[in-house]
């Protein structure tokens, strides 16, 4: 079974690819990486998981197209990686009391919404959902709530081989006021105690860490809690309410078939497209031979989808027995935040099911970012359990929008 959100990703991704005159690596033209890289592009999901764990296959990969970090988890190697892992995973909070309180903030979002609404999935949901997590995880004040969001979604454009100089210098910029807030609440203490940044800032006093591994860290946290959870969260979101398999599992299944969909959304939807690694010494890969300093594309969404491992890899099977997908990585760059953002996507999609049956789609707007695809606005229409047929993909006739409530005090 498909759903209208696996319907619009897969066919947005494809328009943006050719929009942008960008490449899917072996389907169309050249990529927009440095003209003197040697692209490799892998597809297949067991060579993909073998790039993921190689120990010559490398997350820092020096390319004048992407802005990188000493400072920051997604570009280090060996033991200073596995050092500063270390400190970060033990600085994030106990995902049940995080989990819990995101589920506190999905349940205020959706009691003040009436039975019958307009919203943007995106902005009115996905986002402000997001954006809670990034602030639990760090225990940043509460009231940063609707400002951290915009600076975090540019900072995005890093990620992006695709981004031009306009979009990078506003990451640029954004970067810096991210870390001026951090420096800010740092230096005010007005952090919440045990919250990411006190742990951090403690780490740091101890010798533990730098100034600039925790100022690199907090940004990674912040970053890695955000832009992917808002596509996967609006992803999920409409997929659950226009595919009649998944919401009857996300409505009825005992806690462990609920795990299961939200596995099998993640890997259908995987809010990463595909990852970078540089080569630092020659490398076999399957048939394939990488020479040093190529650059190797892991496309982890298509091998999500191999249909030498998954069987209908195109459809949503509810209890499917298969690999884990690939959705968070794998190797020693698997995502240190994945148990968090499993339990945030379940309570989100939990809560909308429960409450509304029945979407109508408007209109959607899609972002340019290759590699975190997904829509800046996707608007429907929502409603209670449907008397009729589901009216998916049918223009919504109501012009009134909701005015959503998105801010509340949460504590861990």
């Amino acid at each position: 079974m498909r759903g209208l959100a696996l319907d619009a990703w897969d066919e947005s991704f494809g328009e943006l690819l050719k929009e942008r005159g960008a490449s899917t690596w072996g389907l169309d033209s050249s990529p927009f990486w440095a003209v003197e890289d040697h692209i490799f592009p892998v597809r297949g999901y067991q060579d993909c998981r073998t790039v993921l764990s190689h120990p010559h296959l490398l997350s820092q990969m020096d390319n004048r197209s992407l802005r990188q970090s000493d400072s920051n988890l997604v570009f280090l190697e060996g033991d200073v990686h596995k050092r500063l892992r270390s400190v970060v995973a033990r600085s994030l909070p106990d995902w049940r009391l995080a989990v819990a309180s995101s589920r506190q903030f999905v349940d205020g979002l959706l009691e003040r919404l009436p039975a019958d609404v307009q919203l943007d999935i995106v902005g009115d949901f996905a986002v402000p959902i997001a954006e809670d997590m990034s602030i639990i995880i760090l225990g940043l004040p509460q009231d940063e709530h609707g400002h951290l969001a915009p600076l975090l979604s540019a900072m995005s454009a890093q990620f992006d081989p695709a981004s031009g100089p306009g979009e990078l210098d506003a990451a640029t910029e954004a970067v810096h006021e991210f870390l001026s807030l951090i420096r800010t609440t740092v230096r005010t203490k007005t952090y919440s105690p045990g919250g990411g940044l006190d742990l951090l800032n403690r780490a740091r006093r101890a010798g533990n860490l730098s100034l600039r591994d925790m100022l690199g860290s907090s940004m990674m946290l912040a970053h890695a809690s955000f832009q992917n959870s808002v596509n996967a969260l609006s992803f999920a979101a409409v997929e659950s309410m226009t595919n009649p398999a998944l919401g009857e599992v996300l409505r009825t299944a005992g806690a462990a078939g609920q795990r299961a969909a939200v596995e099998e959304v993640l890997r259908l939807g995987s809010p990463a497209r595909f990852l970078g690694r540089r080569a630092d010494a020659a490398v076999t890969i399957g048939s394939g031979q990488i020479a040093e300093r190529d650059l190797v594309i892991p496309f982890v969404a298509t091998a999500n989808r191999d249909p030498t491992v998954f069987d209908n890899p195109d459809q949503f099977v509810p209890f499917r027995e298969s690999p884990g997908h690939l959705a968070f990585g794998a190797g020693a760059h698997l995502c240190l935040g994945a148990t968090l953002a499993r339990g945030e996507m379940l309570a989100a999609v939990e809560g909308l099911t429960a409450k509304y049956r029945e979407l109508t789609f408007d209109s959607a707007t899609w972002g340019t970012n290759m590699v975190m695809f997904g829509p800046t606005s996707f608007v429907v229409g929502l409603g209670g359990t449907p008397s009729g047929p589901r009216p998916i993909g049918q223009p919504r006739k109501e012009t009134g929008s909701a005015s959503i409530p998105r801010r509340t005090t949460l504590a861990l």
